[in-house]
């Protein structure tokens, strides 16, 4: 999974920059660099950080046409439905809205 989006990302990014050096930190100029696995870490973030990642994600990852359907856009899209349903009250709160409905 971590591989999977670093090499989307890196799509994203190389698309954007076609040629010539990547900016920001990175480790490589000719493929995506090597994920550690970090699930500990990333298990005690709060969903809200995880939604804040997520977006930041997705910014950084979607400049290339093959984003919409790739699997890594599949993959944030999950995680950012699993936080959501993670968020203090969402378990609680109403299906819908209706008439005369209050928080």
């Amino acid at each position: 999974m971590l591989a999977t989006l670093a090499a989307e990302c890196f799509a994203s990014v190389r698309y954007r920059y076609p040629a010539g050096p990547l900016p920001g930190p990175n480790a490589a100029s000719d493929g995506p660099v090597v994920c550690s696995d970090r699930l500990s870490t990333y298990a005690r973030l709060s969903p809200v950080a995880v939604l804040k990642a997520c977006s930041c994600y997705e910014y950084q990852s979607c400049e290339h046409p093959g984003w919409e359907t790739s699997e890594a856009k599949r993959l944030i899209d999950s995680i950012t439905q699993a936080a959501i349903a993670a968020l203090p009250g969402y378990q609680d709160a109403a299906w819908e809205i209706t008439e005369g409905a209050t928080s």
